[in-house]
């Protein structure tokens, strides 16, 4: 199994799938969000879901309501938003 996981790590964390791209923070469970810095996604997020082989798409307010593709000053936003509740409900 380990040697499983090092071979597909290989394939899918190369250096070349990583230009143009700004990781930002990771999910957790090896998903990842990303801001595409360059080309024409540029200010767009994506969601890096390559280590449940589900690959790498748009990220979308679906984790926020909303089934509407989400831009980084939005997603910032929300991410700040959720944040400041989080910190609110600690005693």
């Amino acid at each position: 199994m380990v040697e499983l996981w090092a071979e597909k790590s290989a394939l899918i964390s190369g250096e070349e799938h990583n230009y143009g791209i700004l990781n930002l923070c990771n999910s957790g469970c090896g998903v990842s969000l990303f801001l595409v810095v360059n080309g024409l996604e540029n200010g767009q997020m994506w969601t890096d879901h390559r280590a449940y082989d589900l690959g790498i798409y748009p990220t979308n307010e679906d984790e926020f309501g909303s089934a509407t593709r989400i831009s980084f000053l939005d997603w910032y936003e929300k991410w700040l938003d959720h944040s400041i509740d989080e910190i609110k409900r600690q005693p």
